[in-house]
């Protein structure tokens, strides 16, 4: 029985893959097991995890028809026949360095909780890092902002507790709870997190209804359990390239409406859903006060699609706001 399974969901990863599987072969912690779920690749992934993992009794591979990445990553936990102790979701794309399970590990012992999680930061196509990342790598929106802030570790420490004050800034020696979760998203991909499979189980996993926010609504339900370990270290390097890069549009932001409706239920306790509608009111004005830049300044420009986005913007903000969430 190993310590810590890992689950790698591929598709059409046939570029990066091998990246992912050697970093994780690289690991100071030794042990470990992992599954490789290729979800129905139409490139040379599954062909590519079994070179990697030629001679790597501990590495298995599955395939499946293509289901999407929260089926993916569920399967592998499902392969993993609850051998193990933790267990940690690396994409495809990532890179772990070197002590990254160790200090994860170590973190999640001493402190207790559902686990622990630590920092990122960016990487280019051939994995070399990047600091500040180049503007063009990071997207942007309809505005012309960047979609992800240019430091990845600066992110990630940008943890915070929901109280009735708002949010207020946690100490790196702080575990992160759901308070400020529900309204922040501080972990940017699962390979960033070490779970005790236990909790991972009682969770339930990860649903595709909220993808592609579905890692964002997995953790609030996690964190329901109980709270992470903070390893305020890079331990992971984020690939930008042009698969992931792009913005995910409506369906993103149907998603997040979703998941924060159900926080507004009372489904995680009436003193958070009121904190929350408090939080989501001062952020709808913000958003209100942009739209109306952007109504000014879009015409001014010559930029109609700004200018629309802007009354738009401004209408759904002020209506969030009046109506008190």
């Amino acid at each position: 029985m190993a310590k810590l399974g890992v689950v790698i969901p591929a598709y059409n990863s046939e570029r990066f893959l091998a990246d992912a599987i050697r970093s994780l072969q690289s690991q100071t912690f030794r042990d470990w097991k992992a599954v490789v779920v290729d979800d129905g690749s139409t490139d040379r992934s599954a062909a590519v995890a079994e070179e990697t993992a030629a001679g790597e009794g501990r590495i298995a591979l599955v395939r499946q028809d293509n289901r999407g990445v929260c089926a993916a990553r569920n399967r592998g936990f499902e392969e993993l026949g609850g051998s193990c102790e933790y267990v940690s979701f690396l994409d495809g794309d990532d890179l772990w360095l070197p002590d990254a399970l160790e200090r994860l590990l170590g973190a999640s012992s001493t402190q207790g909780g559902v686990g622990a999680h630590g920092l990122f930061e960016y990487c280019d196509e051939g994995g070399v890092r990047l600091s500040p990342a180049p503007r063009e790598l990071l997207g942007e929106d309809v505005y012309g902002y960047p979609l992800r802030p240019a430091d990845g570790a600066s992110w990630s420490l940008s943890r915070s507790a929901l109280s009735a004050k708002g949010l207020v800034p946690l100490d790196p020696n702080q575990p992160t709870s759901l308070d400020g979760f529900l309204v922040s998203n501080c972990i940017q991909t699962p390979g960033l997190t070490l779970l005790r499979a236990e909790a991972f189980e009682k969770a339930g996993g990860f649903d595709p209804e909220f993808w592609p926010c579905e890692d964002w609504e997995f953790y609030q339900r996690l964190l329901s359990l109980g709270t992470l370990a903070f390893v305020p270290e890079v331990i992971l390097r984020f690939r930008l390239h042009s698969r992931n890069v792009s913005s995910s549009g409506d369906r993103g932001e149907n998603a997040i409406h979703r998941i924060r409706r159900r926080a507004l239920s009372g489904h995680f306790g009436q003193e958070r859903a009121q904190w929350t509608r408090s939080y989501l009111r001062r952020e709808a004005w913000l958003k209100a006060r942009n739209g109306l830049k952007w109504c000014v300044l879009g015409p001014l420009r010559g930029n109609w699609q700004r200018a629309r986005a802007g009354w738009a913007d401004l209408a759904s903000g002020l209506s969030t706001w009046a109506r008190r969430v």
